[in-house]
């Protein structure tokens, strides 16, 4: 994988210095003491020179022409930075926005000459979220790469880092807002977050050695991701369309892990050469390399193997890179395994992606040049990696949600802007009297590129899904009116937005039709306390009536949603499950389906051989569970049959059932095997 890395303010500038001095590393240098450009260029932005200096002083790795200062003739920075607020940053690169697409081209051009390179495969805009210059410009350029490359050539992939809480609130407050400018600004395919509080959380080195560290981290683990200089001797690499397929479909947050570890398998005595090969194939038992190598998996979704505090079960894609070492081979069955495992235990499908160390290079260390600084940024780990000793994992985790750093951070800037926005009119008698005010965080706290675009998509997308989750929750309730307020809010849960085609738009008067916006919303309610969840589909079109511009950007005001079509949103699978269960169920009651889900004692769900349905009638709340089997499904009643199973445990009659419920049997079961159990055991025949 090629790219251009755009590097914005001082943390994005050092992240991306980490990531070019590891490709001079591994690549050395050219005739003319320049670093080898084999996978990535770089440009650097800021608005003061003071932060370019640190910045590989020698021009090694990022030449003085990849350095570009903005904002100069904007009277808020004049070259002498934005003073830690990220609009000030934002209306910087706004000012400059010709000259960072001149740069930007320029270095398209000399990659192009580049036999090495000739072109690139994406763009990378990097920054540390919580200063200003970085967090502001990141949104802008991503426009300015939008606006001159078409999607389908340079996908554009943000990469930023959140500040730690040691930081304080003022860089609470910048880092979160940034965080939501960033997520809003469409122009992005996927933004990849990591934060100083994630896997380095427990360093207490002095402020150079922490960030050198994490930075060297950082890029060692994206190297990987992106597939390393892997050429010619692999199974199945990465490329661009994992990357981008694994983000686009998750959506929102993504974060990374990374594990390196020493495996080896096991030789026999006087034996040199590892067992695990074709020639020795029952030396060892069968799946052992399996085995191992999902215990690793295991270990990188540690949060402490994570760049960001976060639990791994609640991404709904992930893509899984497993590079294997000399003295640990490992093989495409094994890492498709081990993508099973993971596919098991969080919301989605899983990529995965096999490395051969054999056409790997990859140098962290300073065997070749003395590049790294040998007692901040070299560690035993980085030698091992670079004799290609060690295998390496990266997991890319998309859709993540519920992550605790960055509600921490919304709560800092709730304090922050509560302060800087001083208090006027009844607010101020309000809070004099101590009393309740609501105070909520809103529009102001968008950065200007927001405002500068109208950002019309995100607040007609916006609108449209609380329109929809106001419906969700009063069909929720008419659903199952026994289910607490708090929970239901708790629970309701977004899971899929797309824009519905013009053909559904264009059935609008021509008057309106360009302000017209449909949407297709997909929403689910998981309730935990039974393991079920029930979903609805809704499209619904949101119809703009007028536009003002104010200080804060462009307000729009909105005609009643018309809701085109709503109905259940399960998969194929589930729709069986809600038809069999209701097929059998008592009529007489008004029943509908409040949840399905997989039986609640299950270790894996891949196989999902039993359901547990929760059913609503008039009159009570009851629980069956649909049993996959051939030819036709067995549903059993809560009351009644699992009762009865569950006293008869002891029974060798009815372990059968237990090793479905467990997912310890293999193969879909027979109906008239499971009819012949209920049968002894005394229950009565369907």
């Amino acid at each position: 994988m090629k790219a251009l890395l755009i590097g914005c303010g001082e943390g994005g500038s050092r992240l991306t210095e980490a990531i070019m001095k590891i490709q001079c590393a591994t690549f050395g240098c050219n005739g003319e003491g320049k670093s080898v450009k084999k996978q990535f260029d770089a440009i650097v932005i800021n608005t003061t020179n003071d932060d370019f200096e640190d910045i590989d002083k020698s021009g090694l790795f990022i030449d003085g022409k990849r350095k570009l200062l903005i904002g100069t003739g904007y009277s808020e920075t004049s070259g002498h930075g934005s003073g830690g607020d990220p609009r000030i940053g934002t209306l910087a690169a706004n000012h400059d926005w010709g000259r960072i697409a001149a740069k930007i081209e320029e270095v398209l051009s000399d990659i192009n000459r580049n036999p090495d390179m000739n072109d690139i495969d994406a763009f990378f805009v990097i920054s540390a979220l919580g200063g200003g210059s970085g967090s502001g410009m990141g949104p802008v350029i991503a426009k300015v790469l939008k606006d001159h490359y078409f999607e389908s050539q340079y996908p554009v992939i943000g990469i930023v880092t959140l500040p730690p809480k040691e930081e304080g609130q003022l860089h609470a407050y910048n880092g979160y807002i940034s965080l939501q400018s960033w997520l809003k600004e469409s122009n992005f395919d996927g933004i990849i977050t990591i934060s100083l509080g994630g896997k380095f959380r427990n360093y207490r080195d002095e402020s150079l050695k922490y960030y050198s560290k994490f930075n060297k981290a950082v890029a060692t683990s994206l190297y990987i991701l992106f597939g390393g200089e892997a050429t010619g001797k692999k199974s199945s690499n990465v490329d661009m369309n994992d990357l981008l397929s694994t983000i686009r479909e998750g959506g929102g947050l993504c974060t990374i892990g990374h594990l390196s570890t020493k495996i080896t398998t096991p030789v026999r005595e006087k034996v040199q050469t590892p067992v695990l090969t074709h020639e020795e194939p029952d030396s060892l038992p069968e799946g052992w390399e399996t085995d191992k190598l999902i215990k690793a998996v295991e270990r990188v979704c540690n949060s402490n193997n994570l760049f960001l505090p976060v639990d791994f079960k609640t991404a709904r894609t992930a893509l899984l890179v497993v590079k294997d070492s000399p003295t640990f081979k490992v093989t495409h069955g094994a890492v498709q395994e081990a993508g099973n495992w993971l596919e098991r235990n969080i919301k989605g499908h899983v990529r995965t992606a096999d490395i051969n160390h054999l056409g790997f290079r990859l140098i962290t260390d300073n065997s070749k040049e003395k590049l790294f600084h040998e007692e901040y940024e070299v560690s035993p780990e980085d030698v091992e990696l670079s004799n290609n000793e060690t295998v390496e994992i990266v997991l890319l985790l998309s859709g993540i949600s519920n992550v605790q750093a960055i509600q921490k951070m919304r709560e800092s800037a709730e304090k922050v802007i509560r302060f800087t926005n001083p208090s006027r009119g009844e607010r101020l008698l309000a809070e004099t009297l101590g009393l309740s005010i609501g105070e909520k965080i809103d529009s102001t706290m968008l950065l200007p590129c927001s405002s500068e675009r109208d950002n019309e998509a995100a607040q007609s997308q916006s609108r449209a899904t609380t329109e929809a989750l106001t419906r969700f929750m009063e069909d929720l309730r008419k659903v199952d009116d026994t289910i607490p307020e708090e929970r239901i809010r708790k629970g309701v849960q977004v899971i899929d937005i797309q824009n519905i085609p013009d053909v559904i738009t264009c059935e609008r008067p021509e008057m309106i039709r360009d302000n017209a916006h449909c949407y297709r919303i997909s929403l689910a309610f998981r309730n935990h306390i039974d393991a079920t969840h029930l979903r609805r589909d809704y499209v619904l079109r949101v119809i703009e009536h007028e536009k003002t511009r104010t200080e804060i950007g462009t307000r729009i005001t909105w005609e009643n949603s018309e809701f085109i079509q709503e109905g259940p949103g399960w998969n194929a699978r589930e729709q069986r499950v809600a038809v069999d269960v209701l097929g059998v169920v008592d009529r007489s009651g008004n029943p509908r389906i409040a949840g399905i889900g997989p039986y609640p004692a299950c270790s894996g769900f891949a196989k999902k051989f039993v359901y547990r349905v929760r059913v609503r009638s008039d009159t009570e709340v009851a629980y069956y569970y649909w049993v996959d089997a051939y030819p036709e499904a067995v549903v059993l009643s809560e009351k009644e049959d699992m009762e009865a199973i569950r006293r008869a445990s002891g029974s060798s009659d009815v372990a059968y059932f237990f090793d479905l419920l467990y997912e310890r049997e293999n193969e879909v079961p027979s109906t008239e095997k499971i009819d012949q159990v209920r049968k002894n055991i005394g229950l009565r025949e369907e």
